[in-house]
């Protein structure tokens, strides 16, 4: 009996053996998956740590904006390494998988004020303020700026009418201050010597911008001229569009050559009482003269070409003519001559020629007349 109660009781130790060493391999086992758990773990928030945007969204659109409508869109481009929300006054906006946005906005003001964020899913954020400025153009009627046309008049071709035409946008000596649309009024201005005024092409002289300096206009009147006229009496036309001025003292005019400089007004530019004078050498039956400058001292653009004159004006005197020169000329001696961007000639310029084309027959006689 003894003895099987000692083998029950090994039994029973060997039983509780097996039992703690099970226990013991699952607590290993749990230890070891609470471990690989924890790597895990330790993985993701590695990995999540390693893939987490610091940076916050680039947003690029011009920060001062000027539309020339009520009604307006607005264009630009958001970047960012991962997913982001964008809104404008609070409106969210839809974006396009490059990155770029557009917005159709309305300004009941003049000026308004735009906000621009841009969030991203690790609350990275950016801000822009974009003043928009709202400038409607006065669109002129383009009607009343139609193209010159000298197709719409021809006359008969006159070999006893001779005509000299200048036009001078650029100038050598004045740094940007150029008579906008001048070259574009000589050029044009030819085809109606030719068509409306009947200046055969071999009878007229015409000096652009770098070909109109002071040398070239006194070799036109002293041997072009003397030379086309052959002694004869002739009917000469003189056109010039570009910049002017009187002298010191008001009692000349002048026209400023290419070449020309306001500082050096007597040396370098051309007076009229020399353009008169050399004219009136070859005995002319008539002279004819446009000019489209003014002699103030300002430009079309109503800049100062001598800057000492600002704010004073020189104003020129009148000045006698002889009796068979005729003069149009853009302004009075104290005026300024100036241009239209629209019609792209100069005032006094794009409305001699208009009147060439019949405009001016108020009559409807079919002939113009000085008056």
């Amino acid at each position: 009996i003894a003895k099987a109660k000692k083998q029950k009781q090994k039994e029973k130790e060997k039983i509780a053996i097996a039992k703690a060493k099970k226990q013991k391999e699952k607590e290993k086992i749990a230890i070891a998956k609470a471990k690989k758990q924890k790597e895990a773990e330790k993985k993701i928030a590695q990995s999540k740590k390693t893939n987490q945007d610091n940076e916050a969204p680039v947003i690029t659109i011009a920060e001062a904006i000027t539309v020339d409508s009520q009604t307006y869109t607005l264009k630009g481009k958001v970047k960012d390494k991962s997913r982001f929300q964008l809104t404008i006054d609070d409106r969210p906006i839809k974006v396009a998988k490059n990155g770029q946005f557009e917005f159709e906005g309305f300004a009941i003001d003049s000026k308004e004020q735009l906000k621009i964020v841009a969030i991203d899913r690790w609350k990275n954020k950016s801000e822009k303020i974009i003043n928009v400025e709202v400038k409607i153009k006065q669109v002129a009627d383009l009607r009343s700026y139609e193209k010159p046309n000298p197709s719409k008049i021809k006359v008969k071709k006159d070999n006893n009418k001779i005509g000299i035409i200048i036009g001078i946008e650029k100038y050598q000596n004045l740094n940007n201050i150029d008579a906008p649309y001048a070259n574009r009024d000589a050029k044009a201005f030819k085809a109606y010597a030719n068509i409306a005024l009947g200046i055969p092409n071999n009878n007229l002289k015409v000096l652009i911008d770098e070909d109109a300096t002071r040398g070239e206009l006194l070799k036109s009147l002293k041997i072009w001229l003397p030379q086309i006229t052959r002694g004869k009496e002739k009917d000469i036309y003189i056109f010039f569009a570009g910049h002017g001025l009187a002298s010191d003292d008001g009692k000349d005019l002048h026209i400023l050559p290419h070449n020309g400089d306001p500082i050096l007004l007597e040396d370098t530019a051309l007076s009229r009482i020399q353009m008169f004078d050399l004219i009136n050498k070859v005995s002319p039956k008539s002279v004819t003269m446009f000019f489209d400058t003014c002699y103030s001292g300002q430009t079309r653009s109503e800049q100062m070409l001598v800057a000492g004159l600002r704010p004073v004006r020189i104003v020129a005197d009148e000045q006698d003519t002889p009796n068979n020169f005729t003069i149009f000329t853009a302004s009075n001696y104290d005026q300024t001559s100036g241009s239209i961007n629209e019609a792209e000639h100069g005032i006094f310029s794009y409305y001699l020629m208009k009147g060439l084309e019949g405009n001016a027959d108020a009559n409807k006689d079919k002939e113009l007349t000085n008056g």
